[in-house]
């Protein structure tokens, strides 16, 4: 099996994990849905209204719209987001549309499952956030130089979990994930194409100022 194999599989198997020990939290803490926010009208997914949940996921998309323009602003506009945006092109470019199609989708469900649907409502909006923002880190050598990604990634759980509060439903925070990380990922595939990306090397002795 090839490493881009393992990788895939191994992201596979971690937010499987994830959704798993999401159900398992929320199962044992004797809420009636992992979707609905505590005390929110319907108490359970099957009962939202079409219409509703329409809404919901329009608000959603717009949100993600907002969160994916203001990433690329900040890519164009500031050196630091413009090299953390060549990493990250760089991360993705060993693996095939299929392949990272599959992360978005297990990635924005899993994380959305996790962070706003089992853990927000027992630790609170801000503790959530905390952690979600502490798994967008790296290495000790690449914490710093990945500190805007944390950061930015504190903000969104933030933003996510007062969606998730607002309209009573993870619809709305689920569908805004996923246009992020759609949003970010085509970006970086067209970029992937055009072959401007200088090597993961060069980059970081970019934000070093060895060049």
């Amino acid at each position: 099996m090839s490493l881009r194999s393992n990788a895939t599989v191994g992201i596979s198997l971690l937010y499987g994990t994830i959704i798993v020990v999401a159900v398992v939290w929320v199962f044992l803490t004797g809420r009636p849905s992992l979707f609905m926010y505590p005390g929110a009208e319907p108490a359970t997914l099957p009962e939202l209204a079409p219409d509703r949940m329409l809404v919901m996921a329009l608000l959603g998309i717009a949100a993600g719209a907002v969160v994916s323009t203001a990433s690329l602003l900040l890519s164009r506009h500031v050196r630091w987001f413009g090299l953390l945006d060549s990493f990250f092109v760089n991360l993705i470019g060993g693996f095939s549309a299929g392949e990272l199609i599959l992360m978005v989708l297990l990635g924005s469900v899993a994380e959305e499952l996790f962070f706003r649907g089992a853990m927000q409502p027992s630790l609170g909006l801000v503790v959530q956030a905390l952690v979600f923002a502490a798994m967008h880190t790296g290495p000790r050598r690449l914490f710093f130089f990945l500190l805007p990604w944390t950061v930015m990634a504190f903000g969104t759980g933030l933003f996510f979990g007062w969606m998730f509060m607002y309209t009573g439903c993870l619809l709305a925070p689920i569908t805004a994930h996923l246009t992020v990380n759609t949003m970010g990922i085509v970006r970086m595939r067209i970029r992937m194409r055009r072959g401007d990306i200088p090597a993961m090397d060069e980059i970081l002795e970019q934000f070093e100022g060895k060049n």
